[in-house]
């Protein structure tokens, strides 16, 4: 295909080691673009180091560019694993609030909360050491956040420093250390610098999900006289919950960087173009996303049945399980990307059986920490854990759908999954299915209502409209929308982009 003129314009600009921020909208040729400039400006004397996001990524970016001469394709944590991570491997992994607790000797969770959360924050920042900044100082009581008293800051900030210690302790398999923490000492070792100057461009993809002290690396690179290029999509940044942030929002104001725009899409018609422009505007941002004429893309009502595989795109990881459960009862072949207990704790057995009030065989250490199932969910309510929230969520579903073993049926699902060649549908969060796509797509029914949506402020409203943005533009073919997208349609007078009815006879 013959490159457009702004596929052109950033080629030129990197021949000429011009340091560069690609904003790249969904589907507008990402790829072959940093290709299509990779082939032009690397050789065995000008070397360039290729970084993206996931394994899956990279994989992807090795079947296509893997033979040009002189480029190193891989990730962040790849490179980091390598050069620090592998010393930590018979020790790599997350700890979750209960551990923290059993670690500590605590009777409650309030101070292993705190501490697990200064760790969290110390490993997501450029700082080098961890001070008293990344203790928490307020805490959520009654709706509102009250200040922590300074006593339990300072033992918060004593005990943090400890486990940090015994996460950086080879010899200590008892104390996990979580993937972003060798990250985090990959990007401040001195080496690591000296080791990114023997390339002579490095280009990030999928910039808009990165870490703060990469970022931080980067900087230092082009300070030592690297050339940079990142490409990415701001709309895409759905990673906030992990740390991630915007990496390409850090450069925009440099003037050694170049901006430069992807806007034509060659995945989907304009349909999708408009809807997609639409979402955006919600958080103020008028998007020059053009559909290409070749695609005649259809926007399907709530319950239209397309024909052939689809996609069902999932806000949350219930939601997957929910629709796994209704396919499988009803003997519809289904691929779930990832496998559905990749979504779920290792003891949601344990927690299941705590739930129906049945406690033998589960372990004295587990029933130290929840000895009731309104143990668990005092403890979420005090703590906002994250996992116990997905476990509380889930188990309740599993009630309501009258699934008498959670664990065994998703183990089954998995096993179902992993031997279909030929799924009718492909299910999978937002998340997981970011940088994929499919002729036809089904956004699912856990996706926010639109009144709660608009409740939302600042960042958990940019995320959530990032997540709506990034599932609807997975569709080539069509898209089957669910009732937030028909509202925000309806809403900007555009419903007339919903084509097609709903038949009793499908």
């Amino acid at each position: 295909m013959k490159p457009t003129l702004e596929q052109i314009s950033v080629k030129e600009r990197a021949v000429l080691r011009k340091n560069l921020i690609v904003r790249s909208f969904a589907g507008t040729g990402k790829t072959t673009t940093t290709k299509y400039v990779i082939e032009n400006i690397c050789s065995a004397t000008s070397p360039v180091l290729y970084l993206t996001f996931a394994v899956s990524n990279v994989d992807d970016a090795l079947s296509k560019m893997g033979g040009i001469e002189g480029l190193s394709i891989t990730n962040i944590h790849k490179l980091a694993f390598a050069a620090v991570g592998s010393q930590y491997s018979h020790k790599l992994g997350d700890m979750n609030i209960r551990s923290y607790k059993e670690l500590l000797g605590s009777q409650n969770f309030d101070v292993p909360g705190y501490v697990k959360q200064a760790i969290t924050n110390f490993i997501n920042s450029t700082d080098a050491e961890l001070t008293l900044k990344h203790v928490p100082t307020l805490k959520n009581y009654k709706f509102r956040q009250i200040p922590i008293q300074r006593n339990i800051v300072d033992l918060t900030f004593k005990m943090a420093k400890q486990v940090w210690s015994m996460m950086l302790d080879v010899n200590n398999r008892a104390v996990k250390i979580p993937h972003d923490a060798y990250l985090k000492l990959y990007c401040h070792r001195p080496e690591t610098l000296q080791e990114w100057l023997r390339y002579r461009t490095v280009v990030v993809d999928e910039a808009q999900d990165q870490s703060q002290q990469v970022v931080e690396l980067e900087k230092r690179y082009v300070a030592a006289g690297g050339h940079l290029m990142k490409v990415g999509d701001d709309h895409q940044n759905i990673y906030d919950f992990r740390g991630c942030s915007n990496g390409l929002a850090y450069f925009e104001t440099d003037p050694t960087f170049d901006i430069c725009e992807l806007t034509q899409s060659f995945r989907f018609g304009e349909r999708i173009a408009q809807a997609a422009k639409i979402i955006l505007k919600q958080k103020g941002v008028e998007a020059n996303l053009k559909g290409t004429e070749q695609i005649d893309t259809h926007i399907r009502p709530i319950g239209y049945k397309v024909s052939g595989r689809r996609a069902v795109i999932h806000r949350t990881s219930a939601g997957v399980l929910r629709t796994a459960i209704s396919l499988y009862h009803h003997n519809i072949p289904m691929f779930v990307v990832g496998g559905l207990s990749a979504y779920f704790t290792k003891e949601l057995n344990d927690f299941e059986r705590l739930k129906r009030g049945d406690t033998r065989n589960l372990s004295k250490a587990f029933l130290k920490t929840y000895p009731t199932w309104s143990a668990v969910e005092r403890i979420h309510e005090q703590t906002q854990d994250s996992e116990l929230g997905r476990v509380i969520k889930v188990i309740k579903m599993a009630e309501s759908l009258k699934i008498g073993n959670l664990d065994q049926t998703i183990s089954h699902i998995d096993q179902v999954s992993a031997g279909c060649n030929n799924p009718t549908a492909i299910l999978s969060t937002v998340h997981k299915f970011k940088g994929l796509e499919e002729d036809n797509v089904v956004l699912s029914d856990d996706f926010f209502e639109y009144s709660m949506l608009m409740k939302l402020e600042g960042q958990k409203l940019v995320d959530e409209i990032n997540l709506l943005y990034v599932a609807i533009t997975r569709a080539m073919k069509n898209l089957v929308a669910n009732s937030l997208l028909t509202e925000f349609l309806r809403r900007a007078g555009q419903v007339n982009l919903i084509t097609g009815s709903i038949s009793p006879y499908a």
